[in-house]
């Protein structure tokens, strides 16, 4: 992972030292790890990164790249549109394990109270839930197969968080990338 932050660093207009180098990958490597630790659904890490590539894309008027991070886009659309929830589960754990022992404090998180002096991240106990999933403290009962009621029990924290309705996988990021 190292590696590859490296040569992503290397590739930009910009020469840093070795020390500026080391910050610079320790920034990186905690910011994938805190988005990774808030990701609400494992298919939101391809959601990230399909706005990650709308971002970059919106950055160039250079039409190789724009057919280059057009073709990115697609291509892993293409590759993880058939992958279920276990699967990408599967691949959000393997990436959250590479950063596991990763622990630096990082300046512009503690100065916006996420993260702690040792290197922890504080996790919004708030925000957008998996799309299709209920407010914690809701519980619906059902009886032959059919809904029969749903009520909301008083839980700690529960009012913070945003219902979402299923919708098609990366239809934000699918958004991005057609404006």
């Amino acid at each position: 992972l190292r590696l590859a932050f490296k040569r992503l660093a290397n590739v930009s207009s910009m020469r840093v030292d070795g020390v500026s180098m080391e910050k610079l990958l320790d920034l990186m490597a905690m910011s994938l790890k805190y988005r990774l630790l808030c990701c609400s659904c494992p298919g939101e890490i391809v959601d990230i990164t399909l706005c990650h590539l709308a971002n970059l894309r919106a950055t160039t008027t250079d039409t190789r790249i724009v057919r280059f991070i057009d073709k990115c886009s697609s291509d892993l659309c293409d590759h993880y549109a058939d992958l279920g929830p276990a699967e990408l589960n599967g691949i959000r754990q393997e990436l959250a394990s590479l950063l596991l022992n990763h622990q630096v404090p990082v300046a512009i998180f503690r100065r916006n109270d996420v993260q702690n002096r040792d290197g922890t991240f504080v996790i919004p106990a708030s925000g957008d839930l998996a799309p299709g999933h209920r407010s914690p403290g809701t519980v619906t009962y059902f009886k032959g197969g059919e809904r029969v009621r749903t009520e909301r029990f008083a839980v700690a924290e529960a009012e913070g968080w945003v219902e979402r309705e299923p919708g098609p996988p990366w239809a934000l990021a699918a958004s991005l990338l057609e404006g």
